[in-house]
């Protein structure tokens, strides 16, 4: 993966979003944080050792914060804004100082400017839990992108008109995908904002959808997926949708909220 990514960021095209699959990333964590001499114990009676217990339940409990965020970044609805407030939830995770570490690694090499710029863009979160470096490297990834943007992005941060405070209402964000609240302003903002923002939210945090599609369709995963033309990968992608209406899915919930 790494190498596919390295050979795109040094390629000429510069319209292509290109980051790294987030799902990958957050196994490759569980993988960091793995307790080989609790997985290698295989338990034939009661446990005395109230230590062992203990460790092992540590170790669960950080293994389904994990479980759940990778169950939200593999739904297809799950984009780049989304997928950065899930990774900003498992940072403010108790881990241990190591674990820590290993999960900003995690974090930098799933993170791009445009994630940040989807973050800031998201009506849902607009930046909130950025840091500074993060709030300037998405700012410039927008300037970059579209130069006409910033006027339109400033108004917006500002929620001055034509961002109206019923927009910004929570019940109203939690039903509206964010590609949608952006093209319902028309003609109000600039017209390469919507371009640019319909780029941002139809790219998805993981592989999973694709994946998931080619894994269905045995026979066009062995046979003809290197053949496939648009208008038949079309047709294969509605009969997924039909097929998959749950995987949409809801707001991604952090474990330790869950817990309180």
């Amino acid at each position: 993966m790494r190498r596919q990514l390295t050979e795109l960021e040094d390629s000429e095209i510069g319209d292509i979003i290109k980051y790294s699959c987030s799902a990958h990333l957050l196994n490759l964590f569980a993988k960091d944080i793995e307790q080989v001499d609790i997985k290698n114990i295989i338990i034939v009676s009661d446990i005395q050792d109230g230590e062992l217990k203990e460790n092992v339940e540590n170790y669960l409990r950080k293994l389904k914060k994990i479980s759940i965020a990778l169950d939200y970044v593999q739904k297809e609805m799950c984009v780049l804004s989304d997928c950065t407030h899930i990774w900003k939830g498992l940072l403010s995770s108790n881990w241990l100082l190591e674990e820590a570490n290993k999960l900003k690694v995690r974090y930098n090499a799933a993170m791009t400017p445009a994630h940040f710029a989807a973050h800031i863009l998201d009506p849902k979160y607009r930046g909130e839990g950025l840091d500074e470096e993060e709030d300037t490297m998405g700012m410039e990834f927008i300037d970059l992108s579209y130069l006409q943007a910033m006027k339109d992005v400033l108004t917006y941060r500002a929620m001055s008109f034509p961002f109206k405070d019923y927009m910004f209402k929570e019940d109203l964000l939690k039903r509206t995908h964010v590609s949608v609240w952006w093209r319902s302003l028309g003609s109000k903002i600039d017209p390469g904002m919507i371009d640019l923002t319909n780029q941002l939210y139809t790219a998805t945090a993981s592989s999973a959808g694709i994946e998931r599609l080619f894994s269905t369709f045995g026979l066009v995963h062995s046979k003809l997926r290197n053949r496939l033309r648009t208008e038949k990968a079309a047709k294969l992608v509605t009969v997924m949708r039909v097929l998959n209406p749950g995987s949409r899915g809801s707001s991604y919930v952090d474990e330790d909220e869950v817990e309180e």
